[in-house]
């Protein structure tokens, strides 16, 4: 057909116009970099982490170990530290100073540090039997009226009768009366009874025979009068710790007037 290339001519030159029309055409320019962009920023240093503090002169070289010397706990007083009080006065005295049974003697009163004392306290020197036979105490001990009353009334009616068959009763082996110090002497422990004057302990007896009888965990023998004496201590007083009671009372019998919360009582000898 004739018209062909007519019409590829005619869109040649079409699409040149076109094209050279697009070639003039501007393209924009991105806009300028900012002045402060423009200049590369040096890169940013951290601050170096501060070293320590050189170690002292004394510390540079280790030193040995020394292990510190050890203290040992202080030692406990025999008596407890307390504020001195007056001993309680005792209303038996008035009648124990006349007794017509007892050889006692006024002694001054006795006010220690620690709470010992004695109000009125007393030497017993001796007791005197139904038969008026004055029985010796060795040695005569400082104690309390009232203490003084219930072991004269003991030996007078209960340990010389038992003792009778036996030869009977012409001396009292005693030990201690009056003390200052604890319990069994334990250090920290509570008062004893003797520090109060309240307490005495007995060694033993001797008979008219000459036989002299020990209250020992190691006696001998045990004579058939002990069990009845055993029996009217623990009527009387209201402590009695003999042999078989504890280590500290294998050589001794003590007896006291504590008086404890609802009457309580301690009786413990081994007399049998």
């Amino acid at each position: 057909m004739q018209w062909r290339p007519a019409y590829v001519f005619i869109f040649f030159c079409f699409a040149l116009q076109n094209g050279a029309a697009l070639a003039r055409r501007t393209i924009p320019l991105p806009p300028r970099r900012p002045v402060d962009l423009a200049t590369p920023r040096p890169e940013r240093v951290e601050p170096s982490t501060p070293l320590p503090p050189p170690r002292p002169a004394d510390l540079a070289v280790s030193k040995p170990l020394v292990e510190p010397p050890v203290t040992p706990p202080p030692v406990k007083p025999l008596v407890p530290i307390s504020t001195p009080m007056p001993p309680t006065p005792d209303p038996a005295c008035p009648r124990v100073l006349v007794s017509k049974t007892l050889v006692v003697a006024a002694a001054a009163p006795v006010r220690d540090a620690n709470g010992c004392g004695i109000a009125a306290p007393v030497t017993l020197s001796a007791v005197l039997l139904a038969d008026g036979t004055k029985v010796p105490f060795e040695p005569p001990p400082l104690i309390r009226c009232d203490l003084a009353d219930a072991l004269g009334a003991w030996f007078r009616e209960d340990v010389a009768p038992a003792v009778q068959a036996a030869g009977g009763l012409v001396k009292i082996l005693g030990s201690i009366g009056y003390e200052c110090r604890t319990r069994n002497r334990v250090p920290g422990a509570k008062l004893s009874e003797h520090a109060k004057g309240n307490a005495f302990d007995l060694r033993g007896i001797v008979l008219r025979n000459g036989q002299t009888i020990l209250i020992s965990k190691g006696a001998p023998q045990k004579p058939a009068f002990l069990a009845p004496m055993k029996a009217a201590a623990c009527a009387r007083f209201t402590t009695v710790l003999g042999p078989g009671a504890d280590a500290a009372h294998e050589a001794h019998l003590h007896l006291d007037l504590e008086q404890r919360h609802n009457g309580f009582r301690i009786c413990e000898w081994d007399a049998n």
